[in-house]
């Protein structure tokens, strides 16, 4: 089981389905008292909080970082925070005045690339990701109270996770032709294979990272557990920002084109591109 981590800067709007105040009534009914939980003697007792449902719709950005077969490489490019952005967006309601429950969609990339080291040959990726789900909210609201202004969360759900897999395995040069990658023992990448005879044809080449070839014709699907945490800040009764990180762990091993932790097995089709069998 492999993961990614996405760190997402989520602004949800709530719409508050009860909480408008009620017009005003004749004094000649009795308000209605609030219920006060007893208190132990010497202590202050304490305001019940009612119940009250509360909508929301939100959407946000961030960044995706990768966790997996290529990360654990020698000579991989390290993104500490994350490289390629990540937009979320959905609805949901508070079930309690503790517990939430959303329904999610997720959509953006993910990539990373391998160095060339001991004259292997480097891997790189990018998946272009599609993420749907529910995904439940604790606030810790039944145990801090008076908290109105920031207020921790931990979250936990399942998710249906669609990645379409590329990778970068040719180039096209200013003079429009194109070129497959080949990598020398020096360090270089060539337009040619190394054991081919000298020819004037091998030129000297650079990734463009651009990821122009597929890994399978059809997405790679898979079911994700989002677990996450964050902080969110109330702006006023009816917006909010939400700050938070989530690790999405999935239950596909094909999602950065290997499928074990030793490099895959690349050979030469037709065209020439090495590709991952």
């Amino acid at each position: 089981m492999r993961k990614f981590l996405l760190f997402v800067l989520t602004l949800a709007f709530a719409i508050p389905t009860f909480a408008q105040d009620k017009p005003a009534e004749s004094n000649d009914k009795p308000k209605k008292e609030e219920k006060k939980i007893e208190a132990k003697a010497g202590k202050k007792a304490k305001t019940k909080v009612p119940y009250r449902f509360m909508a929301n719709f939100h959407g946000g950005a961030g960044l995706t970082n990768y966790f997996g077969d290529l990360r654990d490489n020698p000579g991989t490019t390290i993104h500490r925070i994350g490289s390629r952005p990540g937009y979320n967006f959905g609805i949901g309601g508070n079930i309690t005045n503790w517990l939430d429950v959303n329904l999610n969609v997720i959509m953006g990339s993910l990539a990373w690339n391998q160095n060339q080291a001991s004259n292997d040959l480097p891997q790189n990726f990018e998946a272009k990701i599609f993420t749907a789900g529910i995904n439940f909210v604790y606030n810790f609201k039944n145990f801090i109270k008076d908290n109105k202004a920031i207020n921790p969360f931990i979250s936990l759900g399942v998710s249906y996770s669609d990645f379409k897999v590329y990778t970068d395995l040719q180039t096209t040069l200013s003079d429009g032709n194109t070129y497959d990658y080949y990598y020398y023992s020096d360090g270089t990448i060539r337009s040619t294979d190394e054991s081919s005879p000298q020819t004037d044809e091998r030129r000297i080449l650079e990734r463009d990272y651009e990821y122009e070839s597929q890994f399978t014709n059809s997405p790679i699907k898979a079911v994700s557990i989002p677990v996450g945490g964050g902080i969110d800040f109330n702006a006023n009764r009816h917006v909010g920002v939400r700050l938070s990180a989530l690790y999405y762990f999935t239950t596909t091993d094909a999602l950065d084109g290997n499928s074990s932790n030793a490099f895959a097995t690349r050979k030469k089709e037709d065209t020439g591109n090495p590709l991952v069998d």
